[in-house]
C-alpha cells in the first residue's frame, strides 16, 4: 500500500518554532510608541467613531486606518498587541500556503523564516496609520488559502467562493494594496489551465 512520505519535521512543530522565532524578533512591538506621521491625522478622527471617518474618507481603508486607534482606546497598548498578532497570523497563513505550493520542506521553512523575522513590514507594524498593510496582508493570505482548496462539488465551490469574496472585501477595506489578489487568482487559474478550458 502506497503511503505519503512522512515530513522531515512535524508541521505543528515547525509552525510553533516559526511563531516563537517571530515573537522573539518582533517582541519590541509591544512597547509604547509615540505617534508618527499620519497617526496625527487619523488618530483624532478615529476617536470619533465610524461616522466621522466615513464622513471624510468613505469606505477607503475603513477596516484599516481607524482600527488600531479604536483598539488602543479600548485596551492600553492594544494597538501594539494587534500589530504583533496580525504578523503572527500572517506567518501562520504564509507557512500554510507554502506547504500547499512548495514541495521542498527546507524551502518552505526557509521562506517562512525569512517572512517571519526580516523587517520587510517594519513601518506597517510600528505605525498605527500604516498597520493597514499588515491587516490587509492577513486577509489577503486567508483569501489565497481559500482559493487553493480543491473543490469537487458545486455547493462546496460556492461556499469557498463566498468565503474568498468576503475575505477579499475585508482585505480591500483595510488597504487597496490587496488588489494583487486578483492578479494571483488569474495567474493561478492560468497555471492550472482553468481559464478558457472547455469542460
Amino acid at each position: 500500500m502506497n503511503t505519503a512520505p512522512r515530513p522531515l519535521v512535524a508541521p505543528a512543530l515547525a509552525l510553533a518554532v516559526l511563531l516563537a522565532t517571530a515573537l522573539l524578533a518582533w517582541w519590541p512591538l509591544l512597547g509604547a510608541r509615540p505617534a508618527l506621521a499620519d497617526d496625527y491625522l487619523f488618530g483624532p478622527i478615529a476617536k470619533g467613531g465610524v461616522a466621522p471617518y466615513w464622513h471624510i474618507y468613505g469606505i477607503w481603508r475603513i477596516a484599516g486606518h481607524p482600527v488600531p486607534f479604536w483598539v488602543r482606546d479600548l485596551i492600553p497598548h492594544g494597538d501594539r498587541a494587534l500589530a504583533l498578532l496580525a504578523h503572527l497570523g500572517a506567518v501562520t497563513l504564509f507557512y500554510a500556503l507554502l506547504r500547499r505550493l512548495v514541495a521542498s520542506e527546507p524551502l518552505q521553512l526557509a521562506a517562512a523564516l525569512v517572512f517571519a523575522t526580516m523587517p520587510f513590514g517594519f513601518q506597517a507594524l510600528t505605525w498605527n496609520s500604516a498597520l493597514t498593510f499588515a491587516m490587509s496582508t492577513i486577509w489577503t493570505l486567508a483569501a489565497l488559502f481559500v482559493t487553493l482548496r480543491p473543490v469537487e462539488r458545486l455547493a462546496a465551490g460556492v461556499k469557498m467562493g463566498l468565503a474568498a469574496g468576503a475575505l477579499s472585501f475585508l482585505a480591500l477595506s483595510a488597504n487597496e494594496a490587496s488588489l494583487v489578489l486578483i492578479a494571483w487568482v488569474a495567474a493561478y487559474q492560468v497555471a492550472r489551465g482553468g481559464l478558457g478550458k472547455e469542460a
